[in-house]
């Protein structure tokens, strides 16, 4: 059996010292920590004080002094101070800001992140489009276009010190918070022995840190690596450990640890040909059967490259299967209760004020409507709009074809303005969730019950917001609000991270070993991508 790089590395650190109390082991992933920790338990069995194990995300937070932001609340926040900047210019609306607010936020990521001086680049845009425009200055529309790039800046400016005031960031400011705190860090936790494991390609930031840390003598970093990386000088896979051993002048005092060669090792690889997608998660479970009846599938893990299958996937495992770990969320906005929401949504963005049939229709045939109104009521109805040729109808005339409770809040002329229309949506998710538990427990009932809870979980925070920013007052924002909330949004799986079959994406992978891997979905633009 071959040892696993974790475990290789957790017994190589022991080697720098016994006191592993001053150990710290910085990982790419939370997922691999958990795996260090066990391999940590089970090779150190002398009593002493736990080390420090953190993933990248949460060292660099450590590191920084301030906590990730939400994308939505980084957004908000953005938009607020965007308002707020020479009110004499005219401002988008929050509906045309968040087309272009994500990209200009992520630029600001990307910067951040790379350390490049942000003056120096958004001035050099600014000047660029300066040149592009020069010939047309009297028109208006490039006047402001132009105003636009030379305000980059200090917006950037303006959202950096209010964050960083706040205690708060997106990641690329943590970044660079990090790096300009290593020095104090050092100070404070030089005299403690550092490992990074299993790290590959590194952005600027992480690597000035690591060589920081590298550099002043406690700290160690072992790389998860094949000679063949090395020995083929067109390798992608080795591009930029082949840099870093070339680079660093740490490497000119230490081993490049470590290369192994897994590649040229032997062993057992079956592909099976698929003709659809249901067909292959089928066949993973008639895989997952025949590990259970070998006893093999402590070590097993099934990885993802397409993680649209989770569900199909999870729907074709053994019922036998007594214990799963499933690190990715699945996205709500592939749930039925989503389908609801979104039909009603669209049904109120109507400036006429008037219902179409065609979205009527929509959110009569989303799952959850059934939980509200019986389908005998609905079918009168649309009935009656089919039968008198009826295109758009209001509100209130709905409410009196229905004649049920819940046709209150759904068909509700309040539901036009923004907070209402938010208020009388957590009214509706209390009374299904009241409906459903009045049912008899079946599985299609709990995760409608799961569903509910994430959607009311967004609804206040809609209803947060709305209180915190005024900008939040129309519907097109909240469409806007509501969609954003939503993609970010994912349905948890929770299990031992430790035991039994392991299912994951490929990024999941990093650092982890497997006897046995089932890789679902390695087609062409899948996993080459």
């Amino acid at each position: 059996m071959i040892e696993t790089f974790l475990s290789k590395a957790i017994k190589a650190s022991f080697n720098h010292g016994n006191s592993v109390e001053n150990f710290i082991y910085i990982l790419p992933s939370r997922r691999a920590v958990f795996f260090a920790k066990k391999i940590f338990l089970r090779l150190y069995n002398t009593p002493a004080f736990s080390p420090q194990f953190f993933s990248i995300e949460d060292f660099i937070s450590k590191l920084s002094g301030l906590k990730n932001l939400s994308n939505i609340d980084l957004l908000l926040r953005f938009y607020k101070l965007y308002k707020q900047t020479d009110t004499k210019k005219p401002k988008d609306s929050f509906t045309a800001y968040s087309k272009w607010g994500q990209s200009l936020l992520q630029d600001f990521n990307e910067i951040d992140s790379y350390l490049i001086p942000p003056e120096k680049i958004l001035n050099h845009l600014k000047a660029i489009k300066d040149i592009e425009h020069w010939s047309q200055s009297d028109a208006s529309l490039v006047k402001n276009y132009v105003s636009f790039w030379n305000d980059l800046f200090p917006l950037y400016q303006t959202l950096k010190n209010e964050l960083v005031k706040q205690k708060v960031g997106y990641q690329g400011l943590l970044y660079r918070q990090a790096y300009n705190n290593l020095g104090a860090y050092l100070a404070q936790e030089g005299d403690k022995f550092h490992f990074f494991v299993g790290f590959n390609a590194l952005n600027k930031a992480e690597e000035m840190i690591f060589k920081g840390i590298l550099e002043q003598g406690n700290a160690m970093i072992f790389w998860d690596s094949d000679q063949s990386y090395f020995k083929d000088g067109k390798h992608a896979a080795g591009a930029f450990q082949k840099k870093y051993k070339k680079d660093w002048s740490f490497f000119k005092k230490q081993n490049f640890l470590w290369t192994e060669n897994l590649l040229d090792a032997p062993k057992e690889i079956n592909i099976i040909e698929s003709p659809n997608d249901i067909t292959q998660a089928k066949y993973v479970g008639l895989l997952i059967d025949q590990a259970i009846k070998k006893n093999i599938l402590e070590n097993t893990a099934i990885v993802l490259a397409d993680e649209s299958l989770l569900i199909p996937v999870i729907n074709s495992l053994p019922k036998q299967l007594k214990s799963l770990n499933i690190t990715m969320g699945y996205p709500i906005v592939q749930t039925p209760t989503y389908l609801f929401f979104s039909s009603l949504i669209k049904l109120y963005k109507s400036p006429q004020k008037l219902l179409y049939f065609q979205d009527v229709l929509a959110l009569f045939n989303s799952p959850l409507f059934k939980i509200f109104i019986p389908q005998e009521n609905s079918y009168q109805a649309l009935h009656h709009l089919k039968k008198n040729n009826i295109s758009y109808i209001k509100a209130a005339a709905m409410q009196t074809l229905i004649k049920e409770g819940a046709a209150t809040l759904i068909f509700n002329e309040e539901n036009y303005l923004a907070k209402a229309f938010v208020k009388n949506c957590l009214q509706l998710i209390k009374l299904a969730k009241a409906n459903l538990q009045a049912q008899k427990n079946t599985t299609e009932k709990l995760l409608n019950l799961e569903y509910l809870f994430h959607f009311y979980k967004i609804f206040n925070q809609i209803e947060l917001y709305q209180k915190s920013y005024k900008e939040i007052h129309n519907f097109d924002t909240l469409s806007s609000l509501f969609t954003e909330l939503v993609s970010a949004e994912n349905l948890d799986f929770r299990g031992d991270p430790l035991t039994g079959l392991q299912i994951m994406g490929m990024l999941e992978t990093r650092v982890l070993d497997f006897e046995n891997i089932i890789l679902v979905s390695c087609n062409e633009g899948i996993l080459p991508a």
